[in-house]
Parts: structure tokens; C-alpha cells; sequence
């Protein structure tokens, strides 16, 4: 049990030990313990602050910070946001902006290789570049205008025809139209319209091609001094080799290597052969005697003279091709000659037995058989 002292100090602080009644500490002890009042204006202070955020809560606008803290360059939430849209898309953006510039890269190339819209306006500024007359000008614009002339109607065709090869108006040309075909319904009956209409169609005809073929003429730029000759040369090489063309067939049909003398004897003595040229060097022929004359062609007549000199070359283009079995050929032929000579039984004095070779040595009777059957 606590001692007196302790007991003494624990009823003082108002403490209930074994029964006893606490002791009431005195009035100034109470007033020490009680707990101390806040001042106003420690509350006043303390109220403030709640007081402020209320009100930074009632006048807080986010636009206003908005503009405040981008100097004016975003004006509200909802612009930011767009904004923010648009840069989750800048991937897509960016690859758009690729092949943007691609393609602009591409056209660029194109304009710098060919700047032109389409071939009819390439071909116009050609005809102005290369010099045209106004008529061959004019006549391009006209014939141009017409994609097909074969789908036109014949009175068109004419009409058009009048205009570019008569140098007429279309009102002329419809003058004339009318004044050579009784096309009038309320002039002719329709049996008489019906066979002018055939016999327009028939004059039509011609009319077409010449469209066709003048289009083409004054489509192609003014030619150069030079390239008139060049023309002019074509021209006259694709006349001769036309010209050449049957003389060259005669003249391979005509080829033969029948009867050949292969020892330059005469009379009995010749050894004659016949040589016939591979299939495939026959086969060959033909393209290259073509190229010859081709190359040729202002040096080959088309006479007599041009014939032989296209059969001398199919000639030598065929021994070339054909030498070595020839030569076979041809050695084979003059033993089976000599073998026939050796075999008949005629008196044929040879060898040691024949009076002209005596004093003569083997050597020599060889070289002697030789040069009498053999052209060295």
C-alpha cells in the first residue's frame, strides 16, 4: 500500500484511494487545469483561411487560367481538349504529310520530263517549236478535234474533207454539199435522197482515208534539211529493195554446185563432183542474202549484174558453211575415181612397170601420180 506521502499527493490531484473521497484540489489549481480560452482573434484568424476558399472556389474560372498561363493562345477547355485530340492524331498526320510530299516530289519529276498535258497539246507545241505554217496549224487543230473518222456520218466526212483540202468555210463546203448532192426533203422525194445518199456514202470513202492519212502528215512537226534527206533516202532505199527483193528469189533458186571440177583436169581426166549444202545452211540463207542487200542496196543494180552479184555472195556464204564436209566429200570422190581407173582391166602400165618412170624413185613416181590427178 502507498505510503502516507504518496497517499497525501494522490488525494490532492482529486483521486478516490480505497474508499476515501477525493480531495477538491483548491481554486487555484482548478483554474490552472481548466482548459485555456482562444482569444477572438486567434478565432477570427483561424476563420479565415475556411473563408477565402469558399470564396476562390465561388469566382475560380479555368478559361480565364487558361488564357492567363498561354498568353492568350488558348481561350478555353474545350479548345484545349481539341487540341489535345489533334495531337494523338499527329501520327496520322505526319505519315499524310509523307505522302504528300511524295506525291508532290513525283509530279515535280514528271513536269520536268514531260511538261505537257496530254500528247495532242506535246504534238502543238512541237508544230510551233518546229516552225509550222498557219495552214498546217490550222489543219492540226481541225483534224484533231476527231478521234475516229471512220464513225462519222459521210456528209461529216465530206463536209470536214471540203474544209482542210479545198481551204473552204463550212458554210462553203455545206454550199457546195448542196449543190452536188439532192439531199433537199422538201426539193426531192425520198427515193430520189435515198440512192444520193448511197452515192455520198461511196464519194465518202475517199474522203476518210485522206482524213486519215493528212491528220497523220500535219501531226508530224516541220522536218529539218537533214531530216528530209534522211527521208528521202528512206524513201528511195525502201523503192530498190522492193526492186531487189524478186531478182534475190531467182537468184537463190538458181544456186547449184552440180558438176564441180575438183582436179582442174580437162576432158577425161576431170574428176567431177556434186556438193549439196546442209539443210540448216539453206534454211539461214535467205535471211542473210536479205541483210546483204540491205546494206548493199545502193550498190546492187536491179539487173543482171545485181542477180550475180547476190548469187556470188549465197555462193560463198554456202562454201564458207559447208567446206569441211565438202572437202570430205570431195576426196572421197576422186579415190573412187581413181579406184575405178586402178581396177580397169585395160593394159595400164604403173609403178616399177611403167617404162617412164625408170631411174625414177619411189618418192618421185608418188609425186608424179599426184600432180597428174590432182590440181596443186
Amino acid at each position: 500500500m502507498p505510503n502516507e506521502d504518496t497517499l497525501e499527493l494522490l488525494q490532492e490531484a482529486g483521486l478516490k484511494i480505497n474508499g476515501s473521497e477525493p480531495v477538491t484540489p483548491p481554486a487555484e489549481a482548478q483554474q490552472q487545469i481548466q482548459t485555456p480560452e482562444i482569444p477572438p482573434a486567434a478565432e477570427a484568424a483561424s476563420a479565415e483561411p475556411a473563408k477565402l476558399t469558399e470564396q476562390a472556389q465561388a469566382t475560380y474560372d479555368p478559361d480565364e487560367v487558361l488564357v492567363k498561363i498561354t498568353d492568350g493562345k488558348i481561350k478555353s477547355s474545350t479548345e484545349l481538349a481539341g487540341i489535345l485530340e489533334k495531337y494523338s492524331q499527329f501520327d496520322d498526320f505526319e505519315s499524310r504529310l509523307k505522302a504528300l510530299d511524295d506525291e508532290n516530289t513525283t509530279l515535280k519529276a514528271k513536269v520536268a520530263t514531260d511538261p505537257f498535258a496530254n500528247d495532242l497539246s506535246k504534238k502543238f507545241n512541237d508544230l510551233l517549236k518546229g516552225g509550222a505554217k498557219p495552214e498546217q496549224v490550222d489543219a492540226f487543230l481541225k483534224l484533231n478535234k476527231h478521234d475516229n473518222f471512220e464513225s462519222m456520218s459521210a456528209y461529216d466526212a465530206k463536209l470536214l474533207a471540203l474544209q482542210v483540202k479545198e481551204g473552204l468555210t463550212e458554210k462553203e463546203a455545206k454550199t457546195y454539199l448542196e449543190s452536188q448532192y439532192k439531199l433537199n426533203p422538201d426539193e426531192h422525194d425520198e427515193d430520189t435522197i435515198a440512192k444520193e445518199q448511197i452515192r455520198l456514202k461511196v464519194d465518202a470513202r475517199g474522203d476518210r482515208e485522206f482524213l486519215n492519212a493528212h491528220k497523220a502528215r500535219v501531226s508530224q512537226a516541220p522536218q529539218s534539211e537533214y531530216e528530209q534527206q534522211q527521208a528521202i533516202q528512206a524513201q528511195k532505199q525502201t523503192e530498190q529493195l522492193e526492186k531487189l527483193a524478186p531478182i534475190a528469189k531467182n537468184a537463190l533458186k538458181e544456186i547449184s554446185f552440180a558438176g564441180i571440177n575438183i582436179n582442174g583436169k580437162s576432158d577425161e581426166k576431170a574428176i567431177l563432183a556434186d556438193f549439196t549444202p546442209s539443210e540448216e545452211s539453206m534454211k539461214t540463207l535467205p535471211d542473210k542474202v536479205a541483210q546483204f542487200i540491205k546494206n548493199e542496196w545502193n550498190n546492187i543494180p536491179a539487173n543482171d549484174a545485181g542477180a550475180q552479184r547476190i548469187s556470188d555472195f549465197a555462193k560463198s556464204i554456202l562454201i564458207l558453211e559447208n567446206h569441211e564436209a565438202w572437202r570430205q566429200h570431195a576426196v572421197n570422190v576422186a579415190e573412187k575415181k581413181i579406184r575405178e581407173e586402178y581396177h580397169n582391166p585395160s593394159a595400164i602400165q604403173r609403178g616399177v612397170d611403167n617404162t617412164s618412170n625408170a631411174g625414177k624413185s619411189d618418192k618421185d613416181m608418188r609425186i608424179k601420180f599426184v600432180e597428174e590427178h590432182f590440181k596443186l
